[in-house]
């Protein structure tokens, strides 16, 4: 799982890059200067769309070959006029290639033009057609129709759920499209600058349920579960198993009801790493009711043993690092192994009591604990 965050987060990173259209680029299925266009949007409606790179060409037609009659800085908010053309051009820039349409927009200053696509946020009202337009583009640009096409099912499937089988049927599906999204960009993207920010924010609206946030310093996009959204999917319906699944996830990642690198059990120290929290009774609690739910037969049984997988190897980790004091450690460890959880198998146990052996004397295991008091 660590190595797949890390491909990710290498690979996001070269998504949406861009810094200027001085840059070679190609071009394919534009017929000539002239272009026809769709009204998508009133100008009434105020769809607004923010630029991301530095000296856009805002044009005089839609295309490449219109006359360029204002250069646009990074952060300069756009107007929708409503148009969008009816081809798109391919543009490579950075190793990346989009393929995105034209957008007639105004500027603060009423100057009305034509801009790439590619180049903007999408910026207020997501749900307005021309972003929804550009959200259907992006995602077959990165997933291609088939898998534009699965995530617009994900998506009708999310907002029309009304049982908690479900819901908890739509949330399986959308963490295997979370994996496909790795592995889809791994083949795709071969380069990346990681000192220009993707634009992944648009993802939020093109898959619910999951939030995309920037991590490492601000640099680099990854898409969390948001347990906020799956709480009020859960409220819907009138079982209580899809209930009680949402709470046993919020429960190990508390912060913002969020999932995150580092879950309830550990704390993180730097930006990269952390050190475990046993002796502080998480792990111990979660077990309980990963426990709980095994035995109550729940549907989402493999989620919950991969939880429970986590919070086992976090103690048995080699390289782990102990918050607490070895005291601490060694009471909520004794209360694991002596509480006969089920969930728990042979060979958990036989790791968890070897490990408990190592405890006794950590110094000569080479294991740190006290890290709260500095070691």
């Amino acid at each position: 799982m660590k190595c797949k965050v890390l491909i990710l987060i290498l690979l996001t990173i070269g998504i949406w890059s861009c810094q200027s259209e001085k840059e070679p680029a190609e071009s394919t299925d534009e017929s000539g200067t002239a272009s026809t266009t769709e009204t998508v949007d009133g100008k009434g409606e105020q769809t607004t769309f923010i630029v991301n790179i530095d000296r856009l060409r805002m044009r005089e037609t839609a295309g490449e070959k219109g006359k360029v009659i204002k250069e646009l800085e990074k952060g300069t908010v756009l107007y929708d006029e409503g148009e969008v053309s009816d081809f798109t051009t391919r543009i490579k820039l950075r190793g990346i290639t989009f393929d995105e349409p034209w957008l007639k927009v105004s500027t603060e200053d009423n100057t009305v033009g034509w801009i790439y696509a590619g180049a903007i946020h999408l910026g207020t009202t997501p749900d307005s057609e021309v972003a929804k337009i550009l959200r259907e583009k992006r995602l077959i640009n990165l997933f291609g129709p088939a898998g534009a096409e699965e995530m617009r099912r994900y998506r009708m499937a999310f907002h029309k759920t009304q049982t908690a089988q479900e819901v908890l049927d739509v949330y399986r599906k959308g963490r295997k499209i979370r994996e496909d999204f790795v592995d889809m960009l791994e083949e795709k993207i071969d380069a990346y600058n990681a000192q220009i920010q993707p634009d992944l924010f648009w993802l939020e609206e093109a898959l619910p349920g999951f939030v995309p946030q920037l991590v490492a310093e601000g640099t680099v996009y990854y898409l969390f579960e948001d347990y906020r959204q799956w709480v009020e999917k859960a409220k819907a319906t009138k079982e209580l198993v899809d209930d009680q699944f949402v709470e046993f996830k919020i429960q190990a990642f508390p912060m913002d009801s969020i999932e995150y690198f580092f879950s309830a059990w550990q704390i993180q120290t730097w930006d990269y790493g952390g050190s475990s929290l046993l002796g502080r009774g998480f792990h111990f609690a979660l077990l309980k009711e990963a426990d709980r739910l095994v035995q109550g037969n729940h549907p989402l049984q493999d989620e919950i043993t991969e939880v429970k997988k986590n919070i086992v190897e976090d103690i048995l980790q080699p390289s782990n690092t102990f918050w607490e004091s070895k005291d601490k450690v060694l009471i909520e460890l004794d209360n694991i192994i002596q509480a006969d959880l089920a969930i728990l198998d042979k060979n958990d146990r036989i790791a968890l009591k070897a490990r408990r052996l190592q405890f006794d004397d950590p110094e000569a295991n080479g294991i740190k604990m006290n890290e709260r008091s500095g070691g």
